[in-house]
């Protein structure tokens, strides 16, 4: 009886430590892809923001910012730097902790954000997984996700 328990804990350690092999090599992996490749679509914006905007003018906002603003227009027109960085079906909560996450960084001499009538007044919290992998970086961000974990934000 000694022998099988032995085996059976044997087994179990056995089936962990392989899992936990996988899960690490996987992990690398996946962090070696997403720094060589960068992020694809709306992730790609937060990203830029975060870690290397540096215009004089950032654009923020839903769809209105992404199809108002002309950034190459700005920029010829006025001589300044502009980043048009809207993302699609957001609200002020996402906005606000993408003015954060960029302010945290850099300085720009403005800011846009561009606004719907009703996303003052909405309580819908938008998308705001979106900003899961940024999770402990800054404290309005941290309070958004948490919010939407709670279920208030829905």
């Amino acid at each position: 009886m000694n022998r099988s328990i032995f085996k059976l804990v044997k087994t179990c350690v056995s089936i962990i430590v392989i899992v936990l092999v996988f899960d690490v090599i996987f992990g690398q992996v996946m962090s070696f892809y997403s720094k060589r490749y960068g992020l694809p679509g709306d992730y790609a914006k937060i990203e830029y923001l975060f870690h290397q905007a540096n215009e004089d003018v950032v654009i923020i906002g839903s769809s209105v910012a992404i199809n108002s603003f002309m950034p190459d227009i700005m920029m010829d027109s006025l001589g300044i730097s502009v980043f048009n960085g809207g993302c699609n079906a957001q609200n002020i909560i996402f906005f606000r902790c993408m003015i954060d996450g960029l302010l945290e960084r850099h300085r720009p001499r403005g800011v846009i954000l561009a606004l719907q009538p009703d996303d003052l007044s909405d309580d819908h919290i938008g998308r705001i997984e979106l900003l899961n992998p940024y999770y402990g970086r800054n404290p309005v961000i941290d309070s958004a996700l948490v919010l939407q974990n709670d279920g208030k934000g829905s």
